[in-house]
């Protein structure tokens, strides 16, 4: 049994238990006219749902003593690369603007955190920007930062 397996299963089954019984308190509604807890409700069955299942899986499973360790196989680089940039988006998204940010942090992140050849990298960073862009800004209406060059 992977121990780290399992107790992560028993952390997320408490987190949806909390999620289920908060739900309650904003109205559940009906599946026709659904109320404000009803999301928070289904997805944390779906949650406990999902831990129970992993935690059965691990208790069932037999898994070599080698592979105790939860940190074996880490790659540090790369999860440092990637909190950084997720540390350094949150402080530049107000001074840069949300276009300018969002296209920097993906390309950083394709072209450092996993590597692909350049033309890649500034297809899907000025794919996933224009996605997002359009997405928040026309779809839902949201305002987005626009940064020191108002964009």
């Amino acid at each position: 049994m992977r121990l780290a397996d399992f107790w992560s299963g028993i952390f997320w089954l408490l987190i949806a238990l909390w999620a289920i019984t908060e739900s309650f308190q904003f109205g559940i509604g009906t599946w026709k006219t659904p109320g404000a807890g009803f999301l928070p409700l289904w997805s944390g069955i779906l949650l406990a749902g999902f831990s129970l299942f992993q935690m059965v899986r691990t208790v069932s499973k037999r898994i070599p003593p080698k592979e105790i360790n939860p940190f074996a196989g880490v790659r540090w680089k790369k999860w440092g690369l990637t909190l950084a940039g997720l540390l350094g988006y949150g402080l530049l998204l107000e001074p840069l603007g949300f276009i300018l940010c969002t296209l920097i942090f993906m390309a950083v992140l394709l072209a450092f955190v996993e590597p692909q050849r350049w033309l890649i990298v500034l297809l899907i960073a000025v794919g996933t920007t224009t996605a997002a862009y359009l997405i928040f800004e026309w779809w839902l209406r949201s305002q987005l930062p626009k940064g020191l060059l108002g964009i």
